[in-house]
């Protein structure tokens, strides 16, 4: 799939990546692991069904690492908050149907949808990135974004993985071709049509500046005004 573009008189091929990279296998992620259990896919960070077997065995499995007790003797529930005591860790769903797309909300239908895993990061790993002592301690930013807590960035941050995960899982990756520039491996068509412009924009921008740059050395030099109206056509 592609589509041109015209931006500023200047022609921007967008194309679909036919060949994306995993961004769970190629990309650093911020301490989190994304466990999912499916029967047909091999999806996410671990294959939850060849690790751990079941859901339940992984709840517990996570618990373990959090008590001295014996997790096989605890309930589930007891299990369950242990876990939400130490991880920031949301659901995962998926819709498959004529192809497959995730989220960390339910999908509309319930046959073709439903959780499939779940992504986490440990509090310890949230404090660390936000350098803060506390999960629920704020974290302040200086570009204009509200304050939230540590956990709420984390909650973000996770949100925001599986959303790129999402999008190759989709064929949302692209890239661009303008003129003798060409970049690949963008997740999000918007994204990659605005990266296309900004190089654009810095073409034009470079161009000008050659112009301007010649035109001055005419003046310069005192080249008659007839040979000067090329400069900066």
């Amino acid at each position: 799939m592609k589509d041109i573009i015209n931006y500023r008189g200047r022609a921007i091929e967008i194309v679909q990546d036919s060949d994306p990279q995993n961004p769970r296998k190629e990309f650093d992620h911020e301490g989190t692991k994304m466990v999912c259990f499916h029967n047909r896919y091999n999806l996410g960070d671990v294959n939850g069904r060849k690790e751990y077997g079941s859901g339940e065995d992984f709840i517990r499995a996570l618990a373990g690492d959090f008590t001295s007790e014996d997790v096989g003797e605890l309930a589930l529930t007891a299990c369950q908050k242990l876990v939400e005591d130490n991880l920031v860790i949301l659901p995962l769903y998926l819709y498959d149907h004529s192809g497959i797309t995730m989220s960390v909300a339910p999908f509309s239908c319930p046959w073709d949808s439903g959780q499939v895993g779940w992504i986490y990061m440990s509090h310890k790993a949230a404090m660390a990135n936000w350098s803060v002592k506390s999960i629920d301690a704020p974290v302040d930013y200086k570009d204009g974004k509200p304050a939230k807590s540590c956990r709420e960035r984390a909650v973000d941050l996770l949100i925001g993985e599986v959303a790129e995960y999402d999008q190759y899982l989709t064929g949302d990756v692209w890239g661009y071709v303008v003129g003798d520039d060409s970049c690949w491996g963008f997740y999000g068509r918007e994204y990659c049509e605005q990266e296309a412009k900004s190089v654009v924009d810095c073409q034009l921008k470079a161009e000008l500046k050659a112009k301007l740059a010649k035109l001055r050395g005419y003046i310069v030099n005192k080249v008659p005004v007839c040979y000067r109206q090329f400069a900066t056509a």
